[in-house]
């Protein structure tokens, strides 16, 4: 065999991602990767940020873990076991459509008005990783299931780290610039708040949500079956402590959608006593929809009608956003008495922040994959869980740069991950 060949041939391997590997140890080396992007996400999620504000990701650790694992999987996964049904191909390449015409608009954006490129990076970033993800994600998760475990573990660990951190006296604990700063809580404050590793409580919710989420999902991987009930306890009660009565709603229809789900199952054979398993969630509802009547008005969801109302028309005074401005940026509100710094919805941030067309494009590839979901796996818990996730996002600015890629990768796992299907359905 002339050196000609020899190089042929390797070339036609490396094509086909064989890289010389076993199986075993590219899935050795993908499960060290996917810990350690669980542990900085989790534990230790350093940012580099401008204006020393949150609202100004640059650099974080889970990015560049994100990006390690996206040429990773790219260069050792080399067949596209999700993508054999026609459908699946459409769906990433209208992502991707989407994902282009994002840069488009951000890019033009950016450089005449906003002056802002790390959100740009930092979205685009989350949403390859999902569509990789999509592509080529089910040949580690299929071979690997401890991968699942570890993050099902590893969620539960830094909530009750977090608790810890909330009775030592601390409202969260700061990662910025290289530096960690416990915040401590202060006395004066109108109500007792708890965000953990995160900027607002908000986005501590929405994290929480996400982890209510997975593990409802793939409660059928629970080995002992208290962890599945204790571990949700420990989410709900990271909730009741960040003082969000909308995210413990929100929770509540997570557990809605799974009892109907499992009262569906039942139909053929229906009993009247199937119709307990709404007891819980109804009564707990209830009690959530009073608790948040005697501190906000329900019927204006904490005046967020009235800010959204507003927020609409700063977005459409300035359609090209507001770039750099955002954050001592604020205005003032009809039928409230006091000013906003925000929409409190993260979509409409978007817009108000980096244009309208940027805003419209970043909340229609969520439109898209929420729409896409349901039409691969249709579950009332599905709905239940992105009702919950809407709820969440928007209602408060929950969902900041550092933690795009951590929010598509649970969406890929939540909604993606091959099997949750017949575990959802047991």
């Amino acid at each position: 065999m002339t050196n000609y060949d020899k190089y042929i041939k390797l070339k036609g391997r490396l094509i086909k991602g064989d890289l010389y590997m076993k199986p075993q140890t590219k899935n050795k080396i993908s499960f060290l990767l996917y810990s350690y992007f669980f542990l900085i996400a989790l534990f230790y999620p350093m940012q580099y940020v401008s204006f020393d504000s949150a609202y100004y990701t640059e650099f974080t650790f889970a990015g560049l873990f994100a990006g390690l694992l996206i040429l990773w999987t790219v260069f050792a996964y080399h067949r596209p076991v999700r993508l054999t049904d026609p459908s699946d191909r459409r769906f990433c390449c209208w992502i991707l459509v989407l994902l282009v015409l994002y840069n488009l608009f951000s890019l033009y954006i950016n450089f005449t008005h906003s002056r802002w490129l790390w959100e740009q990076f930092n979205f685009s970033l989350a949403v390859l990783f999902f569509i990789v993800l999509l592509i080529h994600g089910a040949a580690f998760f299929r071979q690997e299931p401890l991968a699942v475990s570890v993050l099902l573990v590893f969620q539960v660990v830094t909530t009750i780290l977090g608790i810890i951190v909330y009775y030592l006296g601390y409202t969260s604990v700061s990662f910025i610039n290289g530096m960690v700063i416990p915040v401590a809580k202060d006395p004066n404050y109108y109500e007792t708040r708890f965000s953990w590793i995160y900027y607002h409580k908000s986005q501590y919710c929405f994290v929480l949500l996400l982890f209510i989420a997975f593990s409802v999902i793939c409660r059928k991987q629970f080995k002992n079956k208290w962890f599945f009930p204790v571990s949700n306890l420990v989410f709900l009660f990271g909730i009741v402590i960040s003082h969000t009565y909308t995210a413990l709603f929100a929770a509540v229809l997570i557990y809605a959608g799974l009892a109907l789900d499992a009262l569906r199952s039942k139909l053929r054979t229906l009993n009247k006593k199937y119709f307990l398993l709404l007891i819980p969630p109804v009564i707990l509802l209830a009690f959530v929809i009073w608790r948040m009547s005697r501190e906000r008005n329900i019927w204006t969801l904490g005046s967020r009608t009235y800010i959204w109302a507003e927020g609409i028309r700063q977005i459409l005074k300035n359609p090209l956003g507001i770039g750099t401005g955002f954050g001592p940026a604020k205005f003032s509100v009809p039928g409230i008495s006091f000013q906003v710094y925000n929409c409190h919805n993260v979509f409409l941030n978007e817009m108000w922040r980096f244009s309208l067309p940027v805003g419209l494009l970043f909340t229609l590839i969520f439109v898209s994959i929420l729409i896409y979901s349901l039409k691969k796996k249709f579950f009332f818990l599905h709905i239940g869980i992105w009702i919950a996730f809407l709820i969440s996002l928007g209602m408060d600015y929950s969902l900041l740069g550092r933690e795009f890629t951590l929010t598509f990768f649970y969406f890929y796992m939540i909604f993606f991950l091959p099997n949750t299907k017949e575990q959802i359905s047991d």
